[in-house]
Formats: structure tokens, C-alpha cells, sequence
């Protein structure tokens, strides 16, 4: 899993954006959306983990993430499709292959009458 992510926000508090963010400084960032465009505003409650003191006490010491996070669930999903995919391609070549026996046996059969 990778230590860092990517959280977009609108450019300007004026159309909702989070202004806040400073260069090493660290965050408490509610984000919203799909892993791979994850998004915060003025309404979320990101805030500067200093001033977050009481979203920390409710939130409890955490845990890792479990094996089974969405993205595990995404890379699991595409792992499955590419297995299929390829099985799918062996039994077409099974499928050709017998066609072409069975056309090469019709093929002998008429040339021996």
C-alpha cells in the first residue's frame, strides 16, 4: 500500500476548495470519492492536525488497513477478470483446434471414397 496518496480540492474557498494545506505540515484529511481521485473541501473537516485535537480523540489510536481494502478488492477483481480472460482464450484455442481435427477427418474421409 502506498504511503502517500493524491487529494484534490477546488482551487479557492469561494467554489469550496480547501486553502490551508502547507508544505510539511500534516493534516487531518476527510476526503471523499474513488481511490484514484479522492477529494476534500471547506465542508469535509480537513484541518491542521494541531487544531484537530478533538477529531483525533473521537477517531481512537486506529489500526493498519486490512488486507481487503478496496484497492486489494480493485487489483483482486482485475486478477480475477485477467484469469478469465485467459482461460476464455485457452478454450477458444480448444475450440479451433478440435474444429480443424474434426475438418482434417472429413477432409480423409471424402478423399478415401
Amino acid at each position: 500500500m502506498n504511503s502517500q496518496t493524491t487529494v484534490y480540492t477546488a482551487w479557492s474557498s469561494e467554489s469550496c476548495g480547501y486553502e490551508g494545506f502547507e508544505v510539511n505540515e500534516e493534516f487531518i484529511v476527510f476526503a471523499y470519492g474513488k481511490l484514484d481521485r479522492l477529494e476534500t473541501g471547506l465542508c469535509e473537516g480537513t484541518k491542521n492536525l494541531e487544531s484537530a485535537q478533538e477529531e483525533l480523540k473521537d477517531l481512537g489510536t486506529g489500526y493498519k488497513p486490512l488486507k481487503t481494502s478496496s484497492q486489494d478488492n480493485h487489483l483482486e477483481m482485475h486478477s480475477v477478470n485477467n484469469e478469465l480472460n485467459h482461460r476464455f482464450i485457452i478454450f477458444l484455442v480448444l475450440v479451433i483446434i478440435l474444429t480443424l481435427f474434426i475438418l482434417v477427418v472429413i477432409f480423409l474421409i471424402q478423399r478415401r471414397r
